[in-house]
């Protein structure tokens, strides 16, 4: 089956040169070549596997045997043994078809002397223009050879051919010394033709002959770069260019041809990159690498511009998942990340991204510890909270704990896998002002026209008619930031609905969990602080040096200085709490969710409020501005009736995320 594709191939190759040759109608010699140059200069001229064979007779190139060549070879193109004999063929067919390079006559009036000047001025444009022995019958050599057929005495022409040729063989030898031997082989059969017995001539033929496989595999290699047989696969450029640099290693004509192939592979790696395929593109990169490990500058800035391209891909990943977490979408967001990740592990912004997913499944997109205030119906604002964050804590006291209640155990841990929020400060009284006037909500204590008030003339509690949520501890007008006091557990439950009502979202009172985990802020201390009196004013609870207008104290006191107030304190007046939270822990004591129990046995331990349809007492928790040592302990609680109203209990709201 070889054999006969060979055969084939010659016979084609030789069919279409003698056809040529009958066409042509000139008179110009045929001389086959028969040194062992003629299958290099044949075999290709131009660049390809066995095209730019010449014509017997006006010296244009044909291609018809090199292009039939050329085409049964690129069919078997598996790397087979069929194929190396498709690529000896190509060869075969070039040496049969072998023939001398021969000038084009260029027609013209000899005798006129204008047009013979015409020819001439054409001749030197063509020189000065590098076109020497191309195009057929337009170039320099064609022209000067035309004027010396009619007039061979003519100096000029003489001249003109002359420097015809010392170009041809200047351009031969920086081709040589190139290791350019398609090049040189292309222009070698004019000075073989015109010069053949020169010494230069000789020389080169010799190199020529002795580079002829060269030749063949740089001819191949230019040949498979067309045809974007790159690096892999059979005959392709890479496979050539090391057999060259197997001879010469300092090829100058291979390395040019290797940084190409390397360009290309470059090129390919940077639009893969484009089209966000970076796998791709990082294999093709790594061909270039293996092609030219030596060009670092080149490597770098195509690395360079790889990765440039692998953020812009991860950027458009990430501000798509920023558009689903505004959306509320945390999956969709995630599964973009993860896309924007798997583009660039070091995606400059997917912490963020990461965090505002987690905080989206947390804290419903806010930040942990982040305050915000919801805008109300009518256009004011309500309370600011606080974002709680998510944890667990043991609720209660420990057996052994100084001043502990049976009904503060046992000890159980509640966990928060879910955020919520609390109110920075208790509700004050102008924040519940906005309320009465929005709902004209009449609280328990008007409703009974009465309350309860610290008497500073008998140092005692005290019921006082007219007294309700618009006055403080002593019977005055309450300031605008005080806690608000003297309502009942519905008073406080009907603003946390209210809130509810006018923001869209789930305002309640917190759970008693919520209060105890926000109050001791990751504290198992006897108190927030620590086990002893507070080290500095931490909050408003009853102290040695606090003292009444009447100069009262208390008798049941922390050991120390005063922190300041005697009665109800503005809110904010003490410091935050490691939450951000004021006031937990102190000023008024605070009506949570739940119904009272008398332990913690079958309490929830997910944070939730426990309680029981139409339960008449509930829960207070934190100390009050009245409250003694034992009172402030983190896990002090108290059973109230929930239509209790006095100065010591106010509230706060929560929220869910």
């Amino acid at each position: 089956m070889i054999r006969r594709v060979i055969s084939v191939l010659i016979g084609l190759a030789g069919a279409a040169l003698l056809h040529a040759w009958w066409q042509s109608g000139h008179e110009a010699p045929v001389t086959p070549l028969a040194t062992p140059g003629t299958v290099l200069i044949e075999a290709g001229l131009d660049g390809d596997d066995g095209d730019g064979l010449a014509s017997a007779a006006d010296g244009k190139p044909t291609t018809a045997a090199g292009d039939q060549a050329d085409a049964a070879a690129s069919v078997i193109d598996d790397g087979s043994e069929a194929a190396e004999a498709a690529e000896a063929a190509e060869a075969a067919a070039a040496a049969a078809a072998d023939v001398a390079w021969a000038p084009t006559p260029v027609p013209f009036d000899e005798t006129d002397r204008t047009a013979v000047l015409v020819l001439l001025q054409r001749a030197d444009a063509a020189l000065a223009a590098g076109n020497l022995h191309e195009p057929a019958g337009a170039s320099a050599i064609d022209l000067y050879t035309s004027v010396l057929a009619a007039a061979p005495e003519n100096s000029r022409a003489k001249t003109g051919r002359e420097r015809v040729l010392d170009s041809i063989g200047q351009r031969i030898e920086a081709a040589l010394a190139a290791g350019d031997y398609p090049a040189a082989a292309q222009d070698f059969p004019v000075l073989q033709a015109l010069r053949a017995d020169m010494p230069a001539t000789i020389r080169i033929e010799e190199r020529l002959t002795q580079a002829e496989p060269l030749r063949l595999a740089l001819q191949r290699a230019r040949r498979a770069l067309e045809r974007n047989r790159l690096d892999q696969g059979p005959r392709n450029a890479l496979q050539y260019l090391e057999q060259v640099r197997a001879e010469e290693a300092d090829n100058q004509t291979a390395l040019e041809l290797r940084l190409r192939l390397q360009r290309r592979l470059i090129e390919m790696a940077l639009g893969q990159g484009q089209d966000g395929d970076f796998e791709q593109a990082n294999a093709l990169v790594a061909r270039a690498r293996a092609v030219a490990p030596d060009q670092l500058q080149v490597l770098t800035e195509a690395t360079s511009v790889l990765a440039g391209q692998r953020g812009e891909a991860a950027a458009a990943r990430l501000s798509q998942a920023h558009q689903h977490l505004d959306a509320g979408a945390a999956d969709a967001a995630e599964a973009v990340l993860e896309q924007a990740l798997a583009i660039s592990a070091e995606a400059v912004g997917a912490g963020l991204v990461r965090e505002r997913i987690r905080n989206l499944r947390l804290y419903g997109g806010y930040g942990e510890g982040e305050r915000f205030r919801d805008a109300l119906a009518s256009g004011d604002s309500g309370p600011r909270m606080v974002v709680i964050p998510v944890g667990s804590f043991l609720m209660g006291s420990p057996d052994r704990e100084s001043g502990r209640r049976s009904n503060e155990g046992p000890q159980f841990r509640v966990r928060f896998d879910h955020g919520f929020a609390l109110a920075e400060t208790e509700i004050t009284v102008a924040q519940y002002r906005r309320f009465v006037e929005a709902t004209n909500h009449r609280s328990h204590a008007e409703r009974q026209r009465r309350s309860t008030i610290y008497d500073e003339r008998s140092g005692s509690m005290r019921e006082v008619r007219g007294i309700n949520w618009r006055h403080n501890e002593a019977g005055d007008p309450a300031g605008d930031d005080n806690p608000v006091v003297h309502l009942a557990w519905a008073d406080a439950a009907a603003y946390a609905a209210w809130l509810a009502q006018e923001t869209g979202q789930p305002y309640r009172l917190p759970s008693e969990a919520e209060f105890e985990y926000a109050l001791r802020a990751g504290s198992s201390s006897r108190y927030p602080w620590g086990d002893g009196a507070p080290p500095r004013p931490l909050a408003n609870v009853s102290s040695q040096g606090d003292a009444s207008p009447s100069n009262r104290t208390w008798t049941n006191a922390f050991p120390g200085d005063s922190d300041g107030w005697f009665g109800i304190a503005p809110v904010g007046s003490f410091p935050r709490n490691e939450f951000g939270l004021h006031d937990l822990a102190g000023n008024v004591s605070e009506w949570v969710e739940d119904c009272w129990h008398s332990s913690y046995l079958r309490a929830p331990s997910d944070g939730s409020a426990w309680v029981n349809p139409g339960c008449g007492r509930r829960v207070v928790r934190g100390a009050s501005w009245a409250s003694g040592p034992e009172q402030v302990r983190s896990a002090y609680r108290l059973n109230v009736a929930a239509d209790t109203t006095n100065p010591r209990i106010g509230f706060r709201v929560a929220r869910g995320l």
